[in-house]
């Protein structure tokens, strides 16, 4: 439209009723309404209106739609035109809200203010910042007996962890491994918690578990923080055995020499301590409880000798638990006699010269 003054002067006149187009919003390469660890930077452009672009208004929220008095009350973002010509109200105006740099998940909303005093249509933003670490998690377990040892799988369970308000997701991490297969740390598979795959211990052997957390960003918990916590699992009963260096006898049980009783325990978690030997002397009736000589091992076999140097009539029985409390096999052997005594011959009421 155009208007002649009086003094014949005509002048334009521009009549805008309309609202702005809705501003663009840009971010580099962050993705709306995704988790980072990385700043962020807004570019907010692109809003059109016949008048011309005055400035952007933006309020800052936690997703809410801003209501219209909220909008009056909001705050002004200036930016700059594209070649800094304000003459030309066609140019296009530039705004920027930089280096968001800390935690943050919030909504920012834009609309454009007109130069006819008009505000816009709504643009809007999430934008979700997380470079703190996350909290770790705990577990809970059975407790092991008094020696550190289980004879039954252990239930280990990862309590749920849930990220402070408005922060990103975390999830449990772990890693269960078998030092006694020769495994370490770094040999094993990192295990993303699921909700259904707990760390299982099947196997006997000494494990060692460690559990950290890490957020949907990366973000790694503490270290410091990790639970590190060893188990100890053994199911499998010691095997006993006896044997004899001499087995050279009379009648099955009659041995003129002494002999050595050779008692072994096959186990992986052997304890001396947890053997009873009980040697009974039949013909009296008398009973030793003894542990033998010192325990020898060769691998997982752990063998202990015990001397029948001495005549008599003995009986050996036996019995362990190793340091998990698994009971093994009884020894009950029969009896043998041990005589190693000459027989003497006596003669007696034969009268000198009488033959």
């Amino acid at each position: 439209n155009s208007l002649t003054t009086e003094s014949g002067e005509t002048k334009n006149i521009i009549v805008d009723n309309n609202k702005p187009t809705k501003p663009l919003i840009s971010s580099g390469s962050y993705v709306n309404n995704t988790w980072t660890n990385s700043n962020v930077n807004l570019q907010i452009e692109s809003s059109k209106a016949l008048s011309g672009i005055k400035n952007y208004r933006y309020i800052v929220n936690n997703g809410e739609v801003p209501s219209e008095n909220e909008w009056n009350n909001s705050a002004v973002l200036n930016g700059h035109f594209e070649n800094n010509n304000l003459l030309n109200l066609n140019e296009n105006l530039i705004a920027n809200i930089s280096n968001l740099n800390s935690d943050l998940n919030k909504t920012y909303w834009f609309r454009a203010e007109s130069n006819a005093g008009i505000l816009g249509e709504i643009s809007s933003y999430n934008v979700k910042i997380q470079k703190s670490a996350p909290r770790n998690t705990t577990i809970e377990y059975e407790e092991p007996n008094s020696e550190g040892w289980y004879s039954k799988s252990p239930y280990i369970k990862l309590n749920d962890i849930k990220p402070l308000e408005r922060q990103a997701p975390i999830y449990i991490h772990y890693k269960l491994w078998n030092k006694s297969v020769g495994e370490t740390e770094n040999s094993v598979n990192e295990v993303i918690y699921d909700g259904s795959n707990l760390p299982a211990i099947s196997n006997d052997g000494e494990y060692s578990l460690r559990v950290w957390t890490v957020d949907e960003v990366g973000n790694r918990s503490d270290v410091a923080a990790d639970v590190y916590k060893d188990f100890n699992y053994d199911s499998t009963m010691p095997i006993m055995s006896l044997n004899y260096d001499n087995n050279n006898s009379t009648n099955d049980k009659y041995y003129s020499k002494s002999r050595n009783a050779i008692l072994s325990v096959n186990d992986t978690n052997f304890n001396p301590d947890k053997v009873k030997i009980k040697v009974t002397s039949v013909d009296n009736g008398n009973t030793v409880e003894m542990s033998g000589n010192s325990w020898s091992s060769d691998g997982i076999v752990h063998s202990v000798t015990i001397p029948f140097d001495s005549d008599g009539d003995y009986k050996i029985e036996a019995m362990c638990s190793d340091k998990a409390g698994n009971v093994s096999n009884n020894i009950n052997d029969n009896d043998f006699v041990i005589d190693m005594t000459a027989p003497t011959l006596d003669i007696s009421n034969v009268q000198d010269l009488s033959a």
